[in-house]
């Protein structure tokens, strides 16, 4: 008798909100507390869970982490990430809000700072500085900034 063989699934996807006020044009950024990167700045996010979009995954992440939903005016991709294996994948989106908000934090995070993207706090996470770094994702943001009057 043939043994059947069983694949296990190691794929990971996760979701990550760049909040920008449209107000100020700053950005939110989360000290985290948590893991091995522990004491970097990060975005607002994490896994998807089985069943969820990733809309709803960007979502309960935000109430996970911010405490609540913020009013939300629009929700624009910014950034889709692959592992060379194919076993990890990140989507960033840019989520504007009309001001600033005052976060209540999850355990997994230590501080806020809104900040202009020219001026982020450090050390970033890894893997949000090589975006910030990105020539392409910068022209974007810039070119969303523009779009939506977003002055600073």
């Amino acid at each position: 008798m043939k043994k059947k063989k069983v694949f296990i699934s190691r794929e990971l996807t996760a979701v990550g909100a760049l909040f920008i006020s449209q107000q100020s044009g700053r950005a939110l950024f989360l000290l985290r507390d948590q893991d091995t990167y522990s004491n970097t700045w990060s975005l607002v996010g994490g896994q998807i869970e089985v069943g969820e979009t990733l809309y709803g995954g960007l979502m309960r992440e935000v109430r996970e982490e911010v405490g609540f939903e913020p009013t939300i005016q629009k929700v624009l991709p910014l950034e889709y990430f692959s592992s060379p294996d194919g076993h990890f994948s990140y989507h960033t989106f840019v989520v504007i809000v009309p001001t600033e908000f005052i976060p209540t934090l999850s355990n997994e995070h230590k501080g806020y700072s809104w900040c202009d993207l020219s001026a982020t706090p450090k050390p970033l996470h890894p893997g949000l500085y090589n975006s910030l770094s990105n020539k392409v994702i910068r022209d974007k943001l810039k070119t969303i900034k523009e779009i939506l009057k977003i002055t600073q």
